[in-house]
């Protein structure tokens, strides 16, 4: 049995499954070193789930090839990983709280449901690093009082500015079940670059990203090189940057 890792974050954590998805579709059964542990219930009994470490076999993780231009992350773990063939981005879920879920969709009366992310530091940093990275918050509220929806306000921490005109605020309220299940359900969501993007993507869900410009112009190299071709993989993700004058209309047609 082989064990397997990949970043801290709960973004990498959904990368991680999804590379173990792969490998046990093959017939392999892993050991997954993740403080996540939820994430991988669908894989059941092919994996064994067991607290953070470094220490591994593989290691599917995408720091190692932030220069490679000609890649996405979700390729690039999968590249570090060993795979010798594509994987799909997918966490094959069911819902877990099915009293909670009614209970939103309920509250949505019909209304398209999107998930909004509340706005909080990148990476879960405490010590500034990456913020840059964070759109420009009146341009977020902006976009959120435009998009025409039953909107979601989840996440978790502390936020750095307060999000408004939100239908339904769970930020520090739901596990990590209740949050997968929320995206399993809704029809959108829309945040910035963060866990978001790749819990959007193993879904097939529409998702809006507003990009930091300040980020792509940082003189950190690791913050630069952070962009929407290097981060999106599927084509259900878009874009739109925090000062593009056209991000308001974008956000107006999104659903």
């Amino acid at each position: 049995m082989r064990s397997i890792r990949g970043g801290r974050g709960l973004g990498d954590a959904m990368y991680v499954q999804a590379v173990a998805r792969h490998l046990v579709h093959k017939g392999e059964k892993l050991r997954v070193y993740n403080d996540w542990p939820d994430l991988f219930l669908p894989l059941g009994d092919a994996v064994v789930t067991r607290p953070f470490s470094r220490a591994v076999d593989i290691t599917a993780h995408y720091s190692m090839r932030k220069d490679c231009r000609d890649t996405n992350q979700f390729e690039d773990c999968c590249i570090q990983a060993g795979l010798k063939e594509p994987a799909d981005l997918m966490l094959d879920w069911t819902i877990t709280d099915h009293p909670f879920i009614d209970s939103v969709i309920k509250q949505a009366k019909c209304k398209p449901i999107c998930l909004v992310q509340m706005y909080r530091e990148p990476m879960n940093r405490k010590d500034g690093f990456g913020l840059e990275l964070l759109p420009d918050p009146m341009r977020y509220q902006a976009m959120i009082d435009d998009i025409q929806a039953f909107k979601v306000l989840v996440g978790g921490g502390k936020p750095l500015h307060p999000v408004g005109n939100v239908d339904l605020d769970l930020t520090n309220k739901t596990s990590v079940c209740q949050l997968m299940d929320l995206a399993y359900i809704c029809d959108a969501m829309f945040g910035f670059c963060s866990f978001m993007v790749p819990m959007a993507e193993q879904f097939d869900k529409r998702a809006l990203f507003l990009w930091s410009r300040k980020g792509t112009k940082s003189q950190k190299r690791y913050i630069k090189q952070i962009t929407p071709k290097k981060i999106l993989h599927k084509s259900t993700s878009q874009a739109v940057f925090d000062d593009d004058p056209e991000a308001l209309r974008v956000a107006e047609s999104f659903l």
